[in-house]
């Protein structure tokens, strides 16, 4: 029996072809690899930029029990949803852990936002204790997802007892629950127009004709 191989013409056409086959995978493979670099660069200008446009101000921190207090405020058009700290102790040469003033998914600060943070740092903290403070930001990003900015290091002057402001107080002479000032401590938080009659205060229905503000309305009518 004869035995007859593949001419060398149909030969030529199968290599030809398989060449066109795999010249058109590689250019899709390429075409994929190219936009997907293409979208990372542009992800990583976006983070760039957001970064940069979310300067933060950090303002009167201080120290309450064992926590740390702090106002911090976003410069910038750019939402930050965690703030992660690192303090710095002993000349600014110990680094004491990394705290999330936020759980994951919770926005602290908004578009040109402001806060007041209160944060347990893991130690003790006193008076002259903390030297610098680091701090790493998590911006949304306008596609809706998140972007981890690069670490910044600021120097703490001086970080004192945070002022108590002491509670208001309830002045309730004729003890009827109604203050004179009006104050959120009294059982009622509303002004006793009379605080020497405790029939006389806003809970009290006006008696008609008697010539007395009896519920405080700056009326004697019924």
């Amino acid at each position: 029996m004869n035995k007859k191989g593949i001419s060398p013409f149909i030969a030529t056409v199968l290599l030809i072809g398989a060449a066109v086959i795999l010249s058109v995978i590689v250019a899709q493979f390429m075409r994929g690899f190219s936009n997907d670099r293409t979208d990372e660069v542009e992800r990583q200008a976006e983070i760039s930029h957001g970064c940069s446009k979310s300067t933060l101000t950090f303002q009167e921190i201080c120290i309450n029990g064992a926590d740390l207090k702090f106002n911090v405020k976003n410069e910038g058009s750019y939402g930050v949803r965690n703030i992660s700290l690192t303090y710095f102790l002993d000349g600014g040469d110990t680094e004491i852990g990394v705290l999330d003033t936020t759980p994951p998914g919770d926005i602290l600060l908004g578009r040109f936002g402001f806060a007041s943070v209160t944060v347990t740092p893991g130690f003790t903290p006193s008076v002259g204790i903390i030297e610098k403070i680091k701090y790493v930001k998590t911006i949304d990003l306008e596609d809706g997802t998140t972007g981890q900015c690069a670490a910044v290091e600021f120097n703490v002057n001086s970080v004192e007892e945070c002022e108590v402001t002491p509670p208001p107080i309830c002045v309730d002479e004729d003890t009827d629950g109604y203050g004179s000032p009006a104050s959120s401590s009294c059982t009622h938080p509303e002004l006793d127009c009379d605080d020497s009659d405790p029939n006389i205060n806003p809970g009290e229905t006006e008696v008609c004709g008697d010539g007395i503000d009896n519920n405080c309305d700056l009326s004697d009518d019924c």
